[in-house]
């Protein structure tokens, strides 16, 4: 019942609006989902904190879902493990798991979706200090959303958002212009206008450890 008030919500309006009750009862159940309905859910509850500036929990929701990208079909896994390489960039500033995530979401490449494909680059590409490049992504994806597949009207809002502040981040001369996002932690400034601290992004463990697309540690594949 959560998730379909959740996506009906997404339809009109943007995911900061959303009930809390709803968002973490779509987000409730096993650590690791079971099913794609679970998943769902716990991308939805994703969106939801990370419109409200809640960096770490959006990451801890992100990880659970990554960790049952299983259950989903390819175009579902794909773009799940492309949202990751976005987070991780973006909000971890961590652009080598980043970039083992967007491999992992273009093992199939007829399988993403150009939107997915080109904000994961312009993060990464943010992430590493190439802002031509990243300011060039921000604007393919910005034209893929506004051309491609029917997304819901609240999560197009918050897309348009986060795409807009990184293509401005790309464009700027200066690291201290207002309103910048700090890829390696710092301030987020994401919903309500709020300015809330995002965790830093952790040194990478040995190759045996698991993975943590929330922390920003861990490896993808």
């Amino acid at each position: 019942m959560a998730l379909g008030v959740l996506q009906r919500a997404a339809t009109s309006s943007r995911p900061r609006e959303w009930d809390e009750g709803w968002a973490r009862l779509a987000a409730s159940g096993p650590r690791q989902p079971a099913d794609a309905g679970q998943v769902a859910g716990c991308l939805l509850a994703y969106a939801h904190a990370l419109d409200r500036g809640e960096t770490d929990r959006a990451g801890a929701l992100l990880t659970r879902a990554y960790a049952a990208r299983h259950v989903l079909p390819p175009g579902g896994q794909a773009a799940l493990a492309l949202q990751s390489a976005f987070f991780t960039a973006c909000f971890r500033g961590n652009a080598t798991l980043a970039a083992r995530l967007l491999d992992t979401g273009l093992e199939r490449p007829q399988r993403a979706r150009a939107l997915d494909v080109d904000r994961a680059r312009a993060a990464l590409h943010l992430a590493a200090g190439r802002r031509a490049e990243a300011a060039a992504a921000c604007d393919r994806a910005l034209a893929a959303l506004d051309s491609t597949w029917q997304r819901p009207a609240g999560l197009v809002t918050l897309d348009r958002e986060l795409l807009e502040v990184m293509r401005e981040r790309a464009r700027a001369t200066s690291a201290d212009q207002t309103g910048q996002i700090l890829w390696s932690g710092g301030f987020v400034p994401i919903g309500q206008g709020r300015i809330v601290p995002s965790s830093t992004a952790g040194p990478l463990p040995p190759p045996d450890e698991p993975e943590d697309v929330g922390a920003g540690a861990g490896r993808a594949g």
